[in-house]
């Protein structure tokens, strides 16, 4: 009888619910895998789950919690949830360059040049972040913003941000063109 009572124990406790166990870090770095190939995230809904789990870790893993917050607000922007994408993000604008940069991109692909504007003039607060790239993005945005007046001093200031052969490829190949158009619709076609 005790042999068949611990029998049905033993089975018992087999089949009982086992917390598993959550690698949270590994479930960033497969969700940012997919965001960088510019996959959707909305199904990842234990992402919220990173986020808490990271919020209370002590102590506090901040790379790991930036990142968390950023894929969060990105599965909530994808599931078309995008003013909580935006609420989760814009607290950390200013502290988190990463998270500057996410907000840059969200707004981006909303089409809300306005925020872009915003973003991107935040993220160049930042000395380090004036390159040649922030650069002619700050003068098309000028543009798309009605800034004219500004737009034209971006693009004439480009040439002294040019550092790297890129640059110049990109310089003469795409950003002179597009100057040339948008000095056409401010009406200076002899400039252009």
């Amino acid at each position: 009888m005790r042999v068949y009572i611990l029998l049905v124990l033993a089975i018992l406790a087999g089949c009982t619910n086992r917390q598993e166990s959550v690698d949270y870090g590994q479930m960033l770095d497969s969700a940012q895998v997919r965001l960088d190939n510019g996959e959707s995230l909305s199904e990842d809904t234990r992402l919220c789950e990173a986020l808490e789990y990271y919020k209370n870790l002590e102590p506090k893993d901040s790379a790991r919690l930036s990142q968390a917050t950023i894929l969060a607000a990105w599965h909530y922007w994808w599931g078309g949830r995008k003013q909580m994408a935006y609420d989760l993000l814009d607290p950390l604008a200013e502290a988190d360059k990463a998270t500057a940069y996410a907000l840059l991109d969200i707004s981006s692909k909303d089409y809300d040049y306005e925020a872009c504007y915003r973003y991107l003039r935040l993220i160049m607060a930042d000395k380090d972040e004036q390159h040649f790239d922030n650069q002619q993005a700050l003068a098309v945005l000028s543009y798309y913003t009605g800034r004219q007046d500004e737009c034209e001093r971006q693009f004439e200031s480009l040439p002294e941000y040019i550092k790297t052969p890129g640059d110049s490829t990109l310089y003469w190949e795409k950003v002179l063109p597009n100057y040339a158009d948008i000095l056409s619709d401010y009406g200076k076609n002899e400039k252009a």
